[in-house]
């Protein structure tokens, strides 16, 4: 998300949105719109920490890939496979619809669609997806259309400490011993990393 593969992590709000800002300003937006290689990049990474654990204690990075969809998606049959990757990975994924409605077979709807039944066979939750316009309100003062910020950033992180203690489980992580964490004298030793896109 920095733009540096080296170090793609975004440690605040204000780095993402600066972030955000410096890449609109480097970039020319246009199509085709894919997603499958920012999702294999996270899948990769998380894979090479995940492979090298030995057990999961030594699992150091959990990480949170946020999508950014404005409709149109030109390679939605790779992207979902890469999205299904992540379901063994320590990776959870957040989608927000942003911009109007498309007519296309591939936009967000028909992901949503051809997904559901694959997300529910897998063995843990991993994924949400959320629709922008749910959180707009009309002022009724002046008319402007407000965001609830709030309401999005609670709902963005709602799901993931389920999601990263199921994750967790099902690698046999005994959270009755897992005080290793706390007696580290790494104080950043587990560290919770967002690569949003």
């Amino acid at each position: 998300m920095t733009g540096d593969f080296t170090d793609p992590f975004i440690e605040s709000q204000e780095e993402l949105l600066n972030s955000y800002e410096g890449s609109l300003r480097t970039i020319k937006i246009a199509g085709p719109v894919n997603y499958k290689a920012i999702v294999k990049f996270v899948c990769d990474m998380a894979q090479l920490d995940f492979g090298t654990a030995a057990d999961p204690s030594a699992i150091r990075n959990y990480y949170v890939l946020t999508i950014l969809m404005a409709g149109l998606i030109d390679d939605i049959d790779d992207s979902v496979n890469e999205i299904l990757r992540a379901a063994d990975l320590p990776i959870s994924v957040q989608i927000i619809k942003i911009g109007g409605v498309s007519e296309s077979e591939n936009d967000f709807s028909t992901l949503i669609e051809r997904t559901k039944g694959a997300f529910q066979q897998c063995e843990r939750n991993f994924i949400d997806m959320h629709d922008i316009e749910d959180y707009k309100m009309k002022d009724k003062t002046t008319g402007s259309v407000l965001m609830r910020e709030e309401k999005l950033q609670l709902d963005l992180m709602r799901n993931i400490p389920s999601q990263v203690e199921k994750f967790f489980e099902i690698q046999r992580f005994d959270f009755d011993n897992s005080n290793v964490f706390l007696n580290s004298p790494d104080p950043t030793n587990l560290d919770c990393s967002d690569s949003s896109s």
